[in-house]
C-alpha cells in the first residue's frame, strides 16, 4: 500500500502502535479496525507490521478470501504459520485437518470434538511463538473467514490479555447478528482498540492528492477528487487513472486536470472499466477468468482454466499489471483490491459466471484437486439435478465434518438443493447434516433433524447410527429419559445392526444406574456386555463394565469396582481409538484406584488418559478428565489443586455445551463450605438448582445435600441440616447406594450426638462399620469406621486412637475431622494438655488443606476449656502475594519465569492446558499482575541471590 493512504490516520495508527507497546510489555490484546473497501485498513496493518518488524516484534499475517470461506482453519493456520511454519503444535494441526475422514456416518458427529481441538492446538501453537517474544498476528478480511478460524480468533481474544500478542482483525463493516458481528461484541471486552476508519475528511481527500501527484490540486481536479466520498482507495485509482491518461498537468507548484470539463468516472468501478477498455481482448478475457479465482490465484489454475500454458499467461497479463489492475504477490498474482477484482467479474454475465465456475470445479476434479476446491466452484455453476456436483459436495463435506462442521453443514445444504427429489443420495446427505449441525454445536436442531430423518426413514441403512448420534447427543446435555426413550426404540427396530444394538442396551444399563434397583441395572448391564463381546462393539463393553463397577462402588465393594473397571482398560487397549476412549476407562479406573487409597496409581491413570487424549485430538473427553482428576485429588488431600480441576471442569463444560456439571459444582460447593467460604457455596448451590430447573441429573446426590447441609449448621440452622443428612443417609441405602453416604458419614453422626441421638447415631456408625469390613484393603474406611464408632460411643480414648489411625491413612481431611472430635472430647473432659498436643496434629491439616471450618472446631474447644492456642495455630494463607500461592501454583510460575507457554507447561507436568490456564490466572490475580512478563520479573527477583 502506498504510504500517502494513511494520511489523517495518524490517531488509529497511534492507538494500535500503543496496543502493540502493550504487548511487547506481556499485556496483549485484541485490536479491530472495521472499515469500508478502500478506507485504509490494510494500510494501516500494513504500517503497523512494518514498524513492529523494527522493533523485533515477530508478525503473522493471514487473510480470509470468499472463495475459502469453505475451507476451515485456512486464514487462521496462514497467519500462525506466517513467518513460523516448522512449529510442531501447527504442524501436528495441519496432519489432522489433512487426514482421510471417517465413513459414511461413522464418527460424523465427531467433528465438533475435533474441531475444538485443531481450536485448542492452534491456539497452543499461537502460546509457543509468543514464548519466544512479542508476536503481532494480523488476519485481515474478517467478514469471509469460516466459522473454524472465528473460533479461533474468539480462543486467541481471550488469551491475548495475558501474552505478549496483539491480535489485530480487519473487516469491512459486519452485518446485524452475523458470525463476525457475534465475535465482535463478544471480543469487545478483550478490545485493546476498537477503530472504526470513517471517511476522509474534505481538506483529507485534497491533502491525499498532494501526496499522490506532488503538487497542489487545482479546482477541477479538486471538485473530482470530492466526489470519491472521502475514501483513499478512490482518490488514489482516480489519480492513478488520470494519470495513466495523460490528464494531469503541472503548472508550477499547481496541478490541475488537462481538460477541466472533460468527462470523468463518476466511480471506482468506472475507473476500472476505463483501464479495462485500454486494454486488448485477450488480456481482459483473462482477467475475467482471473476473477473467478479470486482476489489472489495462481497461474496454474488460471492456465487449467483458460486452457493454455502458464508461460504464456504472463505475456498477456503484463499489460494489466502495467495498468495496475494486477500486482505480484508470493508465487502468484492478486487484483490490486477486492474492489477491482470484483469490477472484473461483473463484466461477465451471471449466467457466464455460473458456466465458467462450472467448468473450472470440473477441470479441477479431473486433475485431481482436493474435493474442497472442486466443490467451491462447482456450488457456485451446477443446476439442480446435477448428480456430479452434489457427489463432490457430499464428499467436500464429509472431509470438512472431521474439523469444520460449520463448512460441511453449508456444504450438505447447498448439496440438497441441488439433489432432485427422488435422488438416493438425498438420504444419506440428511443423516450426514443432522451430525453436521450437532457438531456444529446446534444440539437442538441437529436432533430434530435425526428425528425426521428416522421418523421419514430416509436413509435406512443408517438408522443404527442416526439413533446412536441422537442419545450421545442428549446425553452430553444431561437428557437422560430421553436417552432411555431413545435406546428403547432402538431395540425394538428390527433395523439395528447388533453392535449398534449392544450400545443402547449400555445406555439402558446407564439409565438402569440411576432409575432401578441396582440388581436391575447390575443384571441390564450384564447383558449389554455380553452383547458387545459377541458383537465386537468395544465401546459398549466398556460403557457396561463401567457402569458394573459404579454399582459395585455404590453398593461398596470397592474390590469389584477396581476390577471391572481394570477390565474396562484392558478392554480399550484392544483398541485404543476415539470412539473407544471416549468412555473414559481410565477415569474410571484411576477414581477405583483412589477408593482403595491407592493414590500414586491413580494420579498414573489420570495421565495415562491426558496423553491417550492428546494424542487422538480429544478434546471434549477433557472435560471429564477434570472431573475424574478433581474427585481423586479431593478425596487425597490436595484441596488446592482440586479446586482448580474442578474450576477448569466447569469452563470446560461450559465451553462444550456438556450438561454433566452437578458433580463438579456439589464438589465444589463442600469445599467451599468446609473452607468456611459460605457466599462461594451458596453460589454454587444456587448454579445447581438453576442446572436441575433445565433438566440436569447428578450422578452423586450428595455432594449438593452435604453442602447445603454444611451451610446451614455454620447459618446456624443445625436442625435443618441435620434433617437433610439423615434423610439423605437412608434415601442412599433405600437406593442400594451405600458407598456414597462416606464423605458425610461423621458429620451425620456429630450432628446426631449434639441433638441427643444416640442410638441413631450407633445406627449410622454400624454402617460405616459394615462398608468397612467388605474392603479390609482400605485403612483410611477402618479409621472412619473407628471413628464414627467412638463418637457415637462418646468414647474420648477411642477418638483419640482412631485420629491417630487416620492419621497414618492417606486421606487428611479425615484426619483433620478425626482430630478436631478428639480435642472436643479431651477439652470437655478435662485434659487438657493431651487436647492442646493433638490440636497441633489436627491444625497441621487443617493449614494443609485450607480447611477454616475444622480449625474454628478445635480453637473454639481449646478456648472453652481455657487452653491458649499452641505455637503452631491454623496460619490462613494470604489473600495476594507470593505467599498467597499454592505449591502447584508456584511451580507454574516458576515456568512461566522460565520463559514456557501453557501449553509447554502442560506438557511439562501432565496436566491440560486448561488446567495451566487456570492456575495462571490464579496466579495473575493473587500476584496483582496484568501479564505473563510482570510474573516472570516478580519470581525471577524471588530466585535471584541477595547481595
Amino acid at each position: 500500500m502506498h504510504a500517502p493512504l494513511l494520511l489523517h490516520r495518524d490517531a488509529e495508527l497511534a492507538a494500535l502502535s500503543d496496543a502493540l507497546h502493550r504487548a511487547r510489555r506481556g499485556s496483549g490484546g485484541l485490536a479491530v479496525v472495521r472499515g469500508e473497501p478502500g478506507a485504509g485498513k490494510s494500510a494501516l496493518a500494513a504500517a503497523l507490521a512494518t514498524a513492529a518488524r523494527a522493533a523485533g516484534v515477530a508478525v503473522g499475517t493471514g487473510r480470509a478470501t470468499e472463495l475459502a470461506a469453505r475451507r476451515p482453519f485456512a486464514p487462521a493456520t496462514a497467519a500462525i504459520g506466517d513467518g513460523a511454519p516448522d512449529l510442531p503444535r501447527l504442524a501436528e494441526a495441519r496432519r489432522v485437518l489433512a487426514a482421510a475422514p471417517p465413513g459414511v456416518l461413522d464418527g460424523s458427529a465427531d467433528g465438533g470434538d475435533r474441531e475444538l481441538w485443531v481450536v485448542d492446538q492452534l491456539g497452543a501453537a499461537v502460546e509457543d511463538r509468543c514464548a519466544g517474544g512479542p508476536l503481532l498476528l494480523v488476519l485481515d478480511d474478517l467478514q469471509w473467514a469460516d466459522a473454524s478460524s472465528l473460533r479461533v480468533v474468539g480462543h486467541l481474544a481471550d488469551a491475548a490479555p495475558g501474552l505478549p500478542l496483539l491480535l489485530l482483525v480487519l473487516t469491512r463493516p459486519p452485518a446485524h447478528d452475523t458470525p463476525v458481528a457475534r465475535l465482535l461484541a463478544a471480543g469487545r471486552a478483550h478490545a485493546t482498540v476498537d477503530l472504526a476508519l470513517e471517511p476522509l475528511p474534505p481538506q483529507g481527500a485534497v491533502e491525499l492528492t498532494a501526496a499522490l501527484t506532488g503538487g497542489d490540486p487545482g479546482p477541477a481536479l479538486r471538485a473530482h477528487v470530492a466526489g470519491c466520498g472521502g475514501n483513499p482507495l478512490y482518490v488514489r485509482e482516480l489519480v492513478d487513472g488520470l494519470r495513466a491518461a495523460g490528464r494531469l498537468v503541472r503548472d508550477g507548484d499547481r496541478v490541475e486536470l488537462a481538460d477541466g470539463d472533460g468527462p470523468l468516472p463518476a466511480t471506482l468501478a468506472d475507473l476500472v472499466r476505463a483501464r479495462l477498455a485500454a486494454l486488448d481482448g485477450a488480456t481482459v478475457r483473462l482477467l475475467e477468468l482471473a476473477a473467478l479465482l479470486g482476489t489472489r490465484f495462481s497461474a496454474a489454475d488460471l492456465a487449467l482454466l483458460a486452457d493454455r500454458p502458464a508461460a504464456r499467461l504472463w505475456e498477456e497479463l503484463e499489460p494489466a499489471t502495467r495498468a495496475g489492475l494486477l500486482t505480484a504477490e508470493g508465487e502468484g498474482l492478486a487484483f490490486r483490491h477486492d474492489l477491482v477484482r470484483d469490477v472484473v467479474a461483473d463484466q461477465l454475465p451471471a449466467s457466464a459466471r455460473a458456466a465458467l465456475h462450472l467448468e473450472l470445479g470440473r477441470a479441477l476434479a479431473a486433475v485431481g484437486a482436493p474435493a474442497g476446491r472442486v466443490a467451491e466452484h462447482l456450488a457456485l455453476g451446477a443446476e439442480p439435478g446435477d448428480r456430479e456436483a452434489v457427489a463432490w459436495l457430499a464428499r467436500a463435506a464429509s472431509e470438512a465434518a472431521f474439523a469444520g462442521p460449520d463448512v460441511a453443514v453449508g456444504l450438505r445444504r447447498t448439496a440438497l438443493q441441488l439433489a432432485a427429489p427422488g435422488d438416493p443420495l438425498r438420504g444419506l446427505l440428511t443423516a450426514q447434516l443432522a451430525f453436521d449441525v450437532i457438531a456444529a454445536g446446534d444440539r437442538h436442531e441437529g436432533e430434530a433433524l435425526c428425528r425426521a430423518a428416522l421418523e421419514e426413514g430416509v436413509h435406512p441403512d443408517g438408522e443404527g447410527a442416526l439413533r446412536l448420534g441422537l442419545m450421545e447427543s442428549m446425553m452430553l446435555r444431561g437428557r437422560l429419559p430421553e436417552v432411555l426413550d431413545q435406546a428403547r426404540t432402538t431395540l425394538a427396530s428390527p433395523g439395528v445392526a447388533p453392535p449398534d444394538r449392544a450400545v443402547a442396551l449400555s445406555w439402558l444399563a446407564i439409565g438402569a444406574m440411576f432409575l432401578e434397583r441396582a440388581d436391575v441395572a447390575d443384571a441390564a448391564a450384564e447383558r449389554a456386555r455380553q452383547a458387545a463381546v459377541e458383537s465386537g462393539a468395544i465401546p459398549a463393553e466398556i460403557k457396561a463394565l463401567n457402569v458394573r463397577g459404579l454399582l459395585a462402588r455404590q453398593r461398596g465393594d470397592l474390590v469389584a469396582h477396581e476390577r471391572f473397571t481394570a477390565a474396562a482398560v484392558a478392554a480399550g487397549a484392544r483398541e485404543p481409538t476415539r470412539p473407544v476412549l471416549a468412555s473414559h476407562p481410565h477415569l474410571h479406573h484411576a477414581v477405583a484406584l483412589a477408593d482403595l487409597d491407592r493414590f500414586d496409581e491413580a494420579r498414573a491413570r489420570l495421565g495415562e488418559a491426558h496423553r491417550a487424549y492428546e494424542r487422538l485430538g480429544m478434546r471434549a473427553p477433557a472435560t471429564f478428565l477434570h472431573v475424574f482428576g478433581a474427585a481423586v485429588l479431593q478425596a487425597a488431600g490436595a484441596w488446592d489443586d482440586a479446586m482448580t480441576e474442578h474450576l477448569a471442569a466447569v469452563a470446560a463444560a461450559r465451553a462444550t455445551g456438556a450438561g454433566w456439571q452437578l458433580d463438579t459444582l456439589g464438589a465444589l460447593a463442600v469445599l467451599h463450605a468446609r473452607r468456611d467460604e459460605l457466599p462461594a457455596a451458596r453460589e454454587r448451590l444456587a448454579e445447581i438448582a438453576r442446572l436441575e430447573a433445565a433438566g440436569a441429573v447428578a450422578h452423586d446426590v450428595a455432594g449438593a445435600t452435604l453442602a447445603h447441609a454444611l451451610v446451614l449448621e455454620a447459618s446456624g440452622n443445625a436442625d435443618a441440616a441435620l434433617a437433610l443428612l439423615d434423610a439423605l443417609w437412608d434415601e442412599l441405602a433405600a437406593a442400594e447406594r451405600p458407598a456414597l453416604r462416606r464423605p458425610f458419614a461423621v458429620d451425620l453422626v456429630r450432628m446426631l450426638v449434639a441433638r441427643g441421638s444416640t442410638s441413631r447415631a450407633l445406627a449410622v456408625a454400624e454402617d460405616v462399620a459394615a462398608l468397612a469390613a467388605g474392603t479390609p484393603q482400605s485403612t483410611s474406611l477402618a479409621a472412619l469406621a473407628d471413628h464414627c464408632a467412638a463418637l457415637a460411643r462418646g468414647d474420648v480414648d477411642g477418638l483419640v486412637a482412631a485420629a491417630a489411625r487416620a492419621s497414618a491413612a492417606p486421606r487428611p481431611f479425615e484426619a483433620l475431622a478425626a482430630c478436631a472430635d478428639a480435642v472436643v472430647a479431651l477439652a470437655a473432659a478435662g485434659r487438657a494438655d493431651d487436647a492442646s498436643r493433638l490440636a497441633d496434629t489436627g491444625l497441621a491439616h487443617a493449614e494443609s488443606l485450607g480447611a477454616a471450618r475444622e480449625a474454628t472446631r478445635i480453637g473454639g474447644a481449646l478456648r472453652a476449656a481455657g487452653l491458649r492456642r499452641g505455637a503452631r495455630g491454623p496460619r490462613t494463607r494470604p489473600a495476594t502475594g507470593w505467599e498467597s500461592l499454592t505449591t502447584a501454583e508456584r511451580r507454574v510460575a516458576e515456568l512461566v519465569a522460565e520463559g514456557l507457554s501453557n501449553p509447554q507447561i502442560a506438557d511439562r507436568l501432565v496436566v491440560s492446558r486448561r488446567t495451566v490456564s487456570t492456575h495462571v490466572s490464579n496466579i495473575l490475580r493473587k500476584l496483582e499482575v496484568g501479564s505473563r512478563v510482570q510474573l516472570a520479573t516478580i519470581a525471577a527477583r524471588r530466585d535471584r541471590p541477595a547481595s
